[in-house]
Order: C-alpha cells, then structure tokens, then sequence
C-alpha cells in the first residue's frame, strides 16, 4: 500500500512537472530566439548557427611569420610548428589599421596598439568623442590612412520610408570617421553625397587623396581641400557597381565588383572591363604579369598584360570548396601568395607551380548568440515609448477598473435591491459580445463624442484607457463579488456594533480581507491590457502612442523583416510581467480560493 502511494506520487510529479516545462516552453524558445541572428531564424535553423571564421587580413609579421586576423576576431601568426595565438575578440571583427604602427581595429570601434615583436596587444583606444549609439553602430568595412589621419568606413542603413526607424532621424550618420595619428582629433565626414554600404572599400593614395569604393560606383576624396574631388560613377558601364576590392598599381586601379574586373587609367580616366563575367569576387592582387582573383568559388589566375589591359588563359584553380571553399583575402611574400580562406584555413601557395606548401587551419567560429539584439531592438524603433505608453495605460487601467469594481462587487454581494439579482447575472453577459463586433460602434461614437464636444478620445491616454476600464469591470464585478461574498457577515456586525459606519466597515474590514482577491483580479486586468491588440490598433493611430504589441510589429513590415528584433522586443515585453507574477502568485492563489467557499 505504501509502495503504492509513493509510485502514485511520483506519476503525479512527474506528470505535473511534464505540463510545466510544456507551458514554460514557449517562454523558453522566445527566449532562444531573440539571442539568434535573423538569418538563422530565417533558415529555420534550431541551434546557434557559429561566426564565420573567415580570414579577412593577412601581414607580414616578424621572423619570417604572417599575422592574420579572422572575421570573428581571432589574431594569430604562423610559425614552424603551426599558428599561435595572439588575441581572441570572438565575435568582433579585426581589421590592420596601420602595419608600421601596429593598430587594429574591432568592429566594437576600439584600437588596439599590437606589438609585433613581443606579439601582444599592449593599449587599448576609446572613442569617447562619438555618441554611443554612432560607436555601436560602426562598421569596420575598411580602413586606411591618408597623411597624419585614420579613416574608417561608417555605414547605417537609410530609410525614408518608416520615420519612425532611429536611422532617419536626428541619430541618422551616414558618413566616414576620421581621426589621427595621436588620436587626440575626431571628425567626421558626412558631406559625401555617396551611398555608403557595408561592401565599402577605402584605398589611400599620395597627396592626401583617398579613393571611395561604394555600390554606387569610385569617389575620390581630397583632405586637403575636404572635398569630394571626383565621382566615378557607372562610367557609361552598367556593371561598375558593387565594388569589392580596390588595388593602385601604378597609374592604374585595380578593381573589382561582385562579377567582374575593371581597370582605370588614373591619368586618361579610362575605364575598361578587363574580365568576363565571374561570380562573387572579393579580391584582386597582382604579381608578375599575372592577375590572382579571389572569389566564392576559389582561385583564378590569368596572365595580365598591364599596358593594354589584355586578360588571358583565365582558369579557375583549386575550386572544390571542400579543400578550397571561398578565397577571402591575399598576401604577396616573395614568390609565396598567402591565401586566407572562408572556412579559416590559410594557405602558402607557391606561386610558380601553383602548388601549395602550407596549409594551417584556426579554431571553428564561436556561435553567433546576439546580445547585440537586445541593444539594437531600442535602437531600430521607439520601443521605450512603447513600454512607457503600455506601464501607464495598463496601471491606470488597473486602478479605475478596480475603483469601480471593489465598490460595485461590494454593494452586490451585501445589498438587496430591485434588479440586483438579474444586474448580477447579466454582468456576464458583457463578456460573451466578442471585441470585433464592438470595435467600429466604439471608434464611431469616439468620432461623434469628438464632433459634438470637441474633446479627442482617439489616439489619447483617455480614450483607451476608458475603454479598457469599461471592457475590464463586468468581469472585475463578477470576481470581486465572490470575494465579498465569502468574507463572513458576522465580522462586518461586529464592527458595526463597535460603532463603524458602513464606510469604515468597508474601508477596514472588508477590503483588507479581500485584498488577495482585489490584487488577483488587478494581476488578470494589468495582464490583459498588456497584451491587448485590437482595440489598440484602431484607436492609437499615432506612433508615439503605440503599446508594446502595436510596436512589435514594426518589426515586421514592407522595409524590414527583423523576427530576431521581434523575439527580443516580445522578451522584453513578457519577462518583467512574468517576474511580477510570480512575485505576486501567492496572493493570486490565495485570492482565487478565497471566493471558492461561502461562509
């Protein structure tokens, strides 16, 4: 018999523990969610996809080693026995600001001065002149230095169309950061009139003039007269777009777009298309008379007659991206072509048999947990406001609906008067009217209260929260009315014979013992209100007047399909009630069995 019970006991546990995790479930995946990257939630991918671990830059280092970076932050250098590590950023990118001097750069806009002959990162630069929210934003895409000045590509994505997006508003900066080499001067450049997209690429040249490769085409950049010098854009070839890479060789440029190699003459500003058309090119170098591209695909090499602009015997080499896979960036050393790759390997390639001679591989990619979503989601929309519009519409909700409630729900369950039986029944009554069939009545006679007596309830604090109130306190009655009813009559005489009035009696008998009932039932309003969406949706037409479910689905729409914002926003929106539940469940218990039983 024994056995018996704790056997019944333990299926009992486990099967509400079972019912538990399945309704904490959804909560949890939200969660998960909102910490993934949107592509990953696009491609339906279950588990943290990992960082690309792709070697975007390749220097020379010193005793004969090569320092590289990785896209998701890893340095390191090659020796005889493999490569060590110098520093692991994990998720922020590295980009060599100047070799002489040996400053990196994070895409978390900080330096990072790297010495090279004790191979260690000595000092670390912030950058307290730019606004938070610019240095959070920034993209290291490209870097270069032009006399005594650092330059940095800084994009933000432009949209015109949603005004409501921080990007095209007073925080809007579109543009590229300048400072020098001291880092005791900080500017920025934002009189470009050129679109600056996350493929920009910077190339400095003598006399103080730096070249702007963008999707829109070449700009030319002069810092002494700080100006924009010149713009080569389309030059009459549709294709001269999407630049990717950009290399000076002597009078020429070198440059490649997303499909093809041009080059321009910088003394005749010739322009000429010097490849057929390729797929998904990075970068370009050239040594001896032959032209390296890098691309998705692998590696192409083509003997390049640098007079006439003449490309022959292009021919795709090493392109099974099983051994090969994408061609990220290049490094000359002799007769060696370093090749860093996307899958983080990085070859020694003998240029002259077009064998390779080393291979050394780093570690995987760390796995791409976004806490960057939880920054950027009050950064995309308003969503402060939001959260603040929602607090004060649903706790003055609360507060009106248990105003009424408590005093309605009391003369109920205490008084006799004609009607009050059929006014109790027909209480519920309101509650079976499904929302819809009400929402254009409610919008119309808003429309005429407006016509008639010049006071506006559409897209006010009023006019919501009087509806919220009204459509929350038949219930609210209903609840509070139980409550009332199981406080014993005899505590109340009691009191009366002690010589209370019927208010006092209200005020210091009743209401405290049902406090546990009056919070629940302001728990179940403040709960609803939260979340409600229809009758929001139609009467606060105004932005700055949105809830949090009319915010979160800005998130979603004609110019952006950010779930991975929408999941962190519904995060937000949805821990703190929880928290707050759970802070306040045992007076919920208690106030939902309080009105069980009579007496």
């Amino acid at each position: 018999m024994k056995l018996k019970k704790i056997t019944l006991r333990i299926l009992v546990d486990i099967l509400m523990y079972s019912i538990l995790i399945i309704s904490l479930f959804p909560i949890f995946w939200m969660v998960v969610t909102s910490l993934k990257s949107n592509y990953d939630i696009l491609l339906g991918r279950i588990g943290f996809s990992r960082e690309s671990n792709a070697i975007v830059s390749i220097y020379k280092n010193v005793d004969k080693g090569i320092l590289f970076f990785s896209k998701d932050g890893f340095a390191g250098y090659t020796t005889n026995k493999g490569v060590n590590k110098v520093k692991d950023f994990h998720t922020k990118a590295l980009s060599s600001l100047d070799l002489t001097n040996s400053y990196v750069l994070t895409n978390g806009f900080e330096i990072f001065l790297y010495d090279k002959f004790n191979r260690t990162f000595k000092k670390k630069y912030n950058f307290s002149g730019l606004p938070w929210k610019l240095k959070n934003q920034m993209l290291s895409t490209s870097i270069a230095k032009v006399g005594d000045n650092y330059v940095l590509g800084k994009v933000i994505a432009k949209t015109e169309a949603d005004k409501d997006l921080r990007y095209t508003n007073q925080n809007q900066f579109e543009g590229l950061v300048v400072f020098d080499r001291n880092f005791n001067y900080l500017r920025t450049i934002t009189d470009l009139n050129i679109i600056l997209d996350p493929n920009i690429n910077l190339l400095a040249t003598d006399n103080n003039l730096l070249f702007i490769g963008s999707s829109e085409g070449l700009s030319l950049y002069n810092f002494k007269t700080n100006s924009l010098f010149a713009k080569y854009t389309n030059l009459n070839d549709p294709d001269f777009k999407n630049i990717r890479s950009v290399v000076k060789i002597g009078n020429k440029l070198l440059i490649t777009t997303d499909s093809f190699v041009f080059s321009l003459n910088l003394t005749t500003k010739a322009l000429r298309k010097i490849s057929s058309k390729l797929h998904d090119l990075n970068v370009v170098t050239y040594y001896k008379d032959k032209l390296y591209l890098g691309s998705d695909n692998g590696l192409y090499v083509a003997n390049y007659n640098f007079s006439d602009d003449s490309l022959r015997n292009l021919k795709c080499i090493f392109s099974d991206k099983a051994k090969f896979w994408a061609v990220n960036s290049f490094f000359l050393d002799k007769n060696n072509l370093w090749i860093g790759l996307g899958n983080g390997q990085l070859i020694d390639l003998d240029i002259n048999k077009l064998n390779i001679l080393n291979s050394y591989s780093i570690r995987k990619g760390a796995y791409d947990i976004r806490w960057a979503n939880y920054i950027e989601m009050w950064q995309n929309i308003s969503f402060g406001t939001y959260v603040t519009n929602s607090f004060l519409i649903c706790l003055i909700t609360v507060l009106v609906a248990l105003f009424m409630a408590t005093t309605a729900g009391y003369a109920l369950s205490r008084f006799r008067f004609p009607g009050s039986s059929l006014f109790s029944s027909s209480i519920l009554a309101v509650n079976m009217i499904p929302p819809l069939l009400i929402l254009i009545p409610i919008y119309l006679m808003y429309i005429k209260v407006y016509d008639i007596t010049g006071i506006p309830l559409v897209g006010t604090y009023p006019g919501i929260i009087a509806l919220y109130a009204t459509w929350f306190i038949p219930m609210s009655i209903w609840i509070l009315r139980s409550f009332f009813a199981a406080i014993p009559v005899e505590i109340e005489e009691a009191a009366r014979i002690d010589g209370c009035n019927r208010f006092q009696v209200f005020w210091k008998i009743a209401l405290p013992l049902a406090m546990p009932g009056i919070i629940a039932t302001g728990i179940y309003i403040f709960l609803i209100a939260w979340d409600e969406l229809l009758f929001a949706t139609i009467l606060l037409p105004e932005k700055n007047m949105f809830t949090i479910p009319l915010g979160i689905k800005l998130y979603i729409g004609n110019h952006q399909n950010r779930f991975d914002l929408m999941m962190a926003a519904a995060t937000v929106a949805t821990l703190p009630v929880l928290v707050l539940f759970f802070m306040v469940q045992r007076w919920f218990i208690k106030g939902l069995t309080a009105g069980a039983v009579k007496g």
